[in-house]
């Protein structure tokens, strides 16, 4: 539904995109549709505890001009950070 298209200030994904589960195809439109609910300079986390280990390893990114940048990586980053970045 359109209602939700720049919609959020603040998206959370956790342990979810990844390739364990999806196709890198699948991961792209998982993006894409991130960039369609996002708002205008809002804030994306995207983090993964591998392997059940107790360090994240987290990208956090800022919307601008309709794209994501990269503000920075905790322990290593996103293993999506490049599909992030598209």
């Amino acid at each position: 539904q359109k209602r939700f298209f720049n919609y959020f200030d603040v998206v959370r994904v956790s342990n979810f995109l990844n390739y364990s589960y999806f196709s890198e195809a699948q991961l792209i439109k998982a993006v894409f549709n991130l960039k369609k609910v996002s708002k205008e300079n809002s804030i994306i986390l995207v983090n993964r505890t591998p392997n059940n280990k107790k360090k994240n390893s987290a990208s956090f990114f800022i919307k601008k001009n309709g794209k994501f940048k990269l503000l920075e990586d905790i322990n290593g980053g996103s293993e999506i950070k490049k599909l992030m970045l598209l």
